[in-house]
């Protein structure tokens, strides 16, 4: 037991490690080496991703699958596209602590998008976390962190709406609930190995990603200069977005444990990192959000808890 424990504490590290630098670099890769298409990023992320699924494949960690074609494999395919461009998009255009706070809104989309699809409701405890993600966020906003309207527009595509999509919910929670429905079998089949679903779903998502690529990223991909410190540091991070996702894998639940320490690393790295500077004012904003988050993950898990002990 001891030694599963040690196991996934190594796995968690991991993933948090891979979750920070992941952002981290992104950012260099837009700042420091002017690489401006975002789009393109996410691309090569892909390509990436695949091969080294492949690759897991090969060595036996899973079992190739078909994707069925239905109606929700259909929109988690586009979303699971559209999702990451945007997110490195908003990324883009905006510095580190704006775009860690706003992902924070995240979890309140998920909540009402389970509420108004499958009427899956939260206790009052968990529900005034959640104001509070949502007010800690406005106070970081308002004060803003290097605030721009176009980035503001596209971080909102990550948080907010996306119509064309989803019916018009966040996309960042789509893609969270459809992957979660597809992958236990509740849209229809049988439940996925999750690497295997990913194997499935990426190559017809990197197709709406390079669909994506001449709407979205500004002319110019063919006229940028490489040298090797570039192509390095977009090396760096394709590599790190394939760690993200594996070491997510190797992790039970990364994300609801460790979801509010990502977001503070990311805010303390854009600082000491990348020289970002933030007023007091978004600095006590984000901090609402980030603990308002790990209550509503202590209070998540207290009555999952509950509920287990209920029905022993």
């Amino acid at each position: 037991m001891r030694s599963d424990t040690s196991q996934h504490a190594v796995y968690l590290s991991f993933n948090f490690a891979a979750a920070v630098c992941i952002v981290l670099i992104n950012k260099a890769v837009f700042s420091r080496i002017n690489f401006g298409f975002s789009t393109t990023l996410t691309l090569a992320h892909y390509v990436l991703n695949i091969a080294g699924l492949e690759a897991l494949r090969l060595c036996g960690a899973f079992e190739l699958r078909p994707l069925p074609l239905n109606t929700s494999t259909a929109v988690l395919t586009v979303v699971v596209g559209a999702a990451p461009a945007i997110n490195n998009l908003a990324l883009k255009l905006n510095d580190v602590g704006f775009y860690t706070t706003c992902k924070l809104l995240v979890t309140p989309c998920i909540v009402v998008l389970e509420l108004a699809l499958f009427s899956k409701r939260v206790s009052l405890v968990r529900g005034l976390c959640l104001a509070g993600v949502c007010a800690g966020v406005g106070a970081a906003s308002v004060s803003d962190f290097s605030l721009n309207l176009p980035g503001l527009l596209a971080s909102l595509g990550w948080a907010r709406l996306a119509a064309a999509l989803a019916a018009r919910v966040p996309i960042a929670a789509a893609y969270k609930v459809l992957w979660s429905r597809v992958a236990k079998g509740e849209a229809g089949g049988e439940p996925w190995h999750t690497l295997a679903l990913m194997r499935a779903v990426l190559p017809w998502s990197t197709l709406v990603i390079g669909a994506m690529v001449p709407l979205v990223d500004p002319p110019g991909l063919l006229q940028y200069e490489w040298t090797v410190e570039r192509a390095a540091l977009l090396g760096a991070s394709s590599a790190g977005a394939f760690l993200v996702n594996w070491s997510g894998f190797l992790c039970t639940n990364p994300g609801a444990r460790a979801g509010q320490l990502k977001s503070s690393a990311g805010i303390i790295g854009g600082w000491l990192v990348l020289g970002q500077i933030y007023p007091l004012k978004s600095i006590l904003g984000a901090s609402l959000a980030v603990l308002s988050v790990g209550a509503y993950t202590r209070a998540n898990l207290s009555e999952a808890d509950a509920a287990r002990a209920a029905k022993a």
